[in-house]
């Protein structure tokens, strides 16, 4: 399950249980249809916050402390899930094929460094 699916499965949730009132949609195939609408509007906003945090970074390579809250940190790229994922491996499936190479390196009294280093 993606980040998005995990989202929007806590906020169907805690509408489902915060208000007492359970009403599921009697159609499965609107319900398919809502809950994709959903994942989608969830996406759009993470779209739409990421896009205000570049622009705040772009104009103010520091911004001033009444924007930094807007300000999203982006984690650094694991290079060994980029190379599982041009090897075909994508999503969990990618990051535990890292996790598999870093122990395997381990074992071996190995470990992957950048040039230089």
């Amino acid at each position: 399950m993606s980040d998005i699916e995990t989202r929007a499965l806590n906020l169907a949730a805690y509408i489902q249980n915060g208000n007492g009132n359970v009403r599921m949609c009697p159609n499965p195939m609107l319900q398919a249809h809502l809950w994709e609408a959903l994942c989608r509007a969830i996406e759009q906003s993470e779209a739409f916050k990421q896009e205000v945090s570049d622009d705040l970074v772009e104009h103010w390579k520091t911004p001033p402390m009444r924007f930094r809250r807007y300000v999203i940190l982006k984690p650094k790229p694991d290079p060994l899930v980029e190379v599982a994922e041009s090897m075909g491996y994508y999503d969990a499936d990618a990051e535990d094929m890292a996790e598999e190479i870093r122990t395997a390196l381990k074992a071996r009294g190995l470990e992957i460094r950048e040039k230089g280093q």
